[in-house]
């Protein structure tokens, strides 16, 4: 890889990511309470000016535009909401919604989402409460209305534990959650008709699994082990969603941020 260019950001950011357009960068400030839009040029590069800076209830901690690029959410961990704005793909400005927040229950505190591939529907991991949580998102309005909450946590367990990362297969089927201190992986298979979970169980895992990916096709699931200084990987069955270790690699001090990216791969 080759940098582009280099701009100073709105605080410290804790997320980055693009709207579905790969036009606007998004960014999350956990310390700041911010969140900030950034436009994407031709050549990659990144504006030096910020489309938009917004203050956030506390601890921002993840930004996401809905699969349409039409609304985007951002949790915030402390302030146990979640923003709801509308988005412009065109100018990339955010406009609150009505309502602009849904609220969380004390000690729930949510940190990251995944957006079903083909249901209307939202995932969030929820870092106090070792839980996922299900919302219906409403398509012509862009709010949320929670459906289903699970533990990430096997039944009996009383350890300390926050949960931390929550991804989907690409076709759907499967999601899954990451806990801190049981120090696992939480599988659930997904209705595809309904959106609604059942428990797989979990998979061990290395030591602070932060963050962990799933591969474009869908068939490895990948697990930073920021306490271990390693990286597990695992096959994922496509028919039952379990998940099958098959190697671990060395990856340095503190990896916090596991991504899997498709390339084009000349002859």
């Amino acid at each position: 890889m080759i940098p582009i260019n280099t701009i100073h950001a709105a605080g410290n950011p804790v997320y980055v990511g693009t709207d579905k357009s790969g036009r606007f960068l998004l960014t999350a400030y956990f310390a700041d309470s911010k969140a900030a839009i950034y436009s994407i040029q031709k050549d990659g590069s990144i504006q030096d000016s910020a489309v938009q800076v917004l203050t956030t209830e506390k601890n921002a901690h993840s930004i996401q535009t809905d699969p349409t690029n039409r609304y985007l959410f951002i949790p915030c961990r402390t302030g146990e909401t979640m923003h709801q704005f509308r988005f412009d793909p065109g100018s990339g400005m955010l406009t609150p919604n009505s309502p602009d927040r849904v609220v969380t229950p004390a000690n729930t505190g949510p940190r990251h989402l995944a957006f079903h591939s083909r249901l209307p529907v939202a995932y969030f991991v929820n870092e106090f409460g070792s839980t996922v949580r299900a919302y219906h998102l409403h398509a012509s309005e862009g709010t949320l209305a929670s459906f289903q909450t699970l533990s990430t946590l096997p039944t009996g367990h009383t350890g300390a534990n926050t949960g931390a990362d929550v991804h989907l297969t690409p076709d759907g089927r499967f999601l899954y959650a990451s806990n801190r201190g049981h120090e696992s992986i939480a599988g659930f298979s997904v209705d595809t008709k309904t959106g609604e979970l059942t428990s797989l169980g979990n998979f061990p895992t290395e030591k602070t699994p932060r963050s962990f990916a799933i591969d474009p096709n869908g068939k490895f699931l990948y697990a930073g082990g920021q306490g271990s200084g390693r990286v597990a990987a695992y096959r994922i069955d496509s028919q039952n969603g379990q998940l099958e270790r098959f190697a671990t690699y060395d990856a340095g001090k503190n990896p916090v941020w596991i991504l899997t990216v498709r390339t084009n791969r000349g002859n």
